[in-house]
């Protein structure tokens, strides 16, 4: 990945995300105690720390357009938190507190004024996932789609949010177009049969990679 391997340290690497410029990865490195939000650039050198939170389980991470990283943590007592940090000059603040729910994936809009992210939720005991959405600088959260399917976030391109949802029997993939962050019209189909995947990432152009996960033999 770099030219130049990091210095050996404890602790194990968990979520991670490259910059929208490619220049910069996150990611968050368990600390036993406390997690990590560290930045490295990929053409070698030393990882940079941004801070140590009191975080527990899988973290969720966000580049913006401009440099800015967004970072959902969930506390001990249950809480995720979603703090945006400046890697220049290391300044983070506050942006959303989830009241108590899971940010599961997180990805910028295009123009970087707003973030979606989609949520574990537990429905007469049935997990589900909802997405919504929030202003990047801080503001409510608003649940995107009023329907009660399961729909994951896929990422979120210049025509609007792509999101995976079985409400035709099989997994598809859907786009629901999206304007200052409100959804603007109906969802459309885009790719059926998409199946169980992992986003990897929205190309400048809206291409969307994922990996296929497929059953063991």
């Amino acid at each position: 990945l770099t030219q130049k391997p990091a210095k050996a340290q404890m602790g194990g690497a968990g979520s991670m995300a490259f910059s929208v410029d490619g220049r910069m990865l996150a990611f968050v490195w368990d600390e036993g105690t406390k997690t990590a939000l560290r930045t490295i650039r990929i053409d070698g050198g030393e990882d940079r720390t941004l801070g140590r939170f009191e975080s527990i389980g899988r973290a969720s991470l966000s580049w913006s357009p401009a440099g800015t990283l967004l970072a959902a943590l969930r506390d001990p007592g249950g809480t995720t938190r979603v703090i945006s940090v400046d890697p220049r000059t290391g300044s983070r603040a506050e942006v959303l507190d989830t009241r108590g729910r899971e940010a599961w994936r997180m990805e910028h809009s295009p123009d970087g004024a707003f973030f979606a992210f989609d949520e574990l939720q537990s429905i007469n005991g049935v997990h589900r996932r909802q997405v919504y959405v929030a202003p990047a600088g801080g503001g409510d959260a608003l649940r995107l789609l009023d329907h009660g399917d399961n729909d994951s976030l896929l990422g979120w391109t210049r025509e609007g949010i792509l999101f995976a949802c079985a409400r035709t029997g099989e997994i598809d993939a859907w786009l629901a177009p999206v304007t200052s962050g409100k959804l603007a019209g109906e969802p459309r189909l885009i790719m059926k049969g998409l199946g169980e995947v992992t986003p990897v990432g929205v190309t400048s152009g809206g291409d969307l990679h994922f990996v296929r996960r497929t059953a063991m033999m």
